[in-house]
């Protein structure tokens, strides 16, 4: 998300001074820098300017203390008014409870239709969806796929030429249904044309949603500012759902949005999976944007694929010394399901802009590895020991990976079991292990 800036900051932050007292010349000189990346961003001009000013109005007038570094107190300073921007009009995404209705909106090819279905699965109850978009052919058939992988009840409309009827069917179906939510996706349309937002005026009034919500491609940059100006001056949005965020677009326009138009960003969409979508959190964001990486999020993601009954097993027999090659390929798997050693790597601290320089974490190698241990038998999975020459040849073969792969991944797999043997006789450590892995574990 927002790679291209976040490098950048990283770099401006990497070349501030770490010691002496917060110049003029270091103000400068950092305001310079960001003034650039974030017109590279595509953040909106007067966005910016008002941005610099205030962060080398609160610079002059901070208080220097010893304690505080060049480099610390600009990127504090950089923080604290980066997250206040991103704050402004900032609106919880649906407060305690989803609401009954919602109404999807946005051009063609945003990303409505894999929103709704995306909505549905992060609710969690009983959910229909319905379409009124009645000029694309498999706009129907792509809402329908995709709901019943959300756990959704798909509504298919009998009026097949009217997006207004479509919308009323829609909603005296969920009103006879165990369903609690509609979630209604409108057709895709040009922000010029006026026939379509008349149209997309006549189903608001007649679902009259909870929700509206505008479902915007953060690659479209500055247009996506004005794409919202335009639906705005048609039917009001109580919320932005910015989508593609896990692209590598310059992605400004989230910075931008909010203030401009007024309609606050609820939703980011980073991922093609339907668990793909959080709420706006403008704190996290700036630890993303600002390069400082972001502990909570890994740690909400690993909480959404850990079972921690497995979880717990699997730190048991490794600490009683039975973890085999079947319990290590769990763990790849279960770290593929988060995006990947890479994708771990880059929320850490002070990792995350080495990540691209280095070879941890080659994607490749892990597949590699995983399709070594799936070429084994049961009973090499379970005693590695007894893998030996002619075994060897054979896993590399069945595996697409060579001799020495299979010979790395053993000896990998040995040096990992005996740094735990060396743990063994520390339980204070083992307590941190269990606290960090597993949680409370009783």
């Amino acid at each position: 998300m927002l790679e291209n800036i976040s490098k950048r900051f990283s770099e401006i932050f990497g070349g501030l001074r770490r010691t002496g007292i917060l110049r003029l010349e270091d103000i400068d000189n950092a305001l310079r820098e960001i003034r650039i990346s974030f017109l590279e961003a595509d953040v909106s001009l007067p966005i910016v300017k008002e941005f610099i000013n205030s962060v080398k109005e609160q610079a002059l007038n901070q208080q220097i203390t010893k304690s505080i570094t060049p480099d610390q107190m600009i990127i504090k300073i950089v923080s604290d008014r980066l997250t206040a921007l991103l704050s402004e009009n900032k609106r919880d995404a649906f407060g305690k409870s989803p609401p009954k209705r919602v109404m999807l909106m946005g051009l063609q090819g945003a990303g409505k239709t894999t929103v709704a279905a995306k909505l549905a699965n992060m609710f969690r109850q009983k959910c229909m969806t319905a379409t009124c978009d009645i000029y694309r052919p498999a706009a129907a058939e792509q809402l329908r796929i995709l709901s019943e992988q959300a756990g959704a009840k798909f509504f298919d409309s009998r009026t097949r030429d009217n997006a207004v009827e479509s919308a009323k069917e829609a909603l005296a179906a969920i009103k006879v249904s165990d369903c609690r939510t509609l979630i209604l996706d409108t057709a895709g349309r040009l922000h010029t044309d006026d026939d379509m937002m008349r149209e997309l005026i006549a189903v608001k009034e007649a679902v009259d949603p909870d929700e509206i919500l505008l479902v915007v491609d953060s690659m479209t940059g500055q247009d996506a500012v004005k794409i919202a100006q335009q639906f705005i001056s048609f039917v009001k949005p109580t919320g932005v759902v910015m989508t593609r965020m896990d692209s590598d677009a310059r992605g400004g326009a989230v910075i931008s949005i909010g203030k401009i138009t007024g309609s606050p960003v609820v939703l980011l969409g980073t991922g093609e999976r339907l668990d793909d979508i959080e709420p706006f959190d403008p704190s996290k964001l700036v630890k993303r944007i600002l390069a400082l990486r972001d502990i909570s999020s890994l740690v909400e993601k690993v909480e959404k694929v850990t079972n921690q009954d497995e979880a717990k097993n699997s730190l048991n027999r490794l600490m009683q010394g039975k973890f085999d090659l079947n319990d290590l390929a769990k763990q790849i798997q279960a770290l593929n399901k988060i995006g990947g050693i890479r994708s771990v790597l880059s929320m850490l601290p002070g990792v995350g802009s080495l990540v691209d320089k280095s070879p941890v974490g080659d994607e490749s190698a892990i597949k590699r590895q995983l399709a070594i241990i799936r070429s084994m038998t049961k009973q090499e999975k379970r005693d590695y020991k007894i893998i030996k020459g002619s075994r060897k040849k054979r896993i590399a073969a069945g595996s697409g990976a060579s001799v020495q792969d299979v010979n790395r991944l053993l000896k990998n797999f040995e040096s990992m079991l005996d740094l735990m043997r060396r743990f063994k006789g520390n339980h204070a450590s083992l307590d941190q292990i269990k606290q960090m892995l597993v949680g409370k574990v009783p």
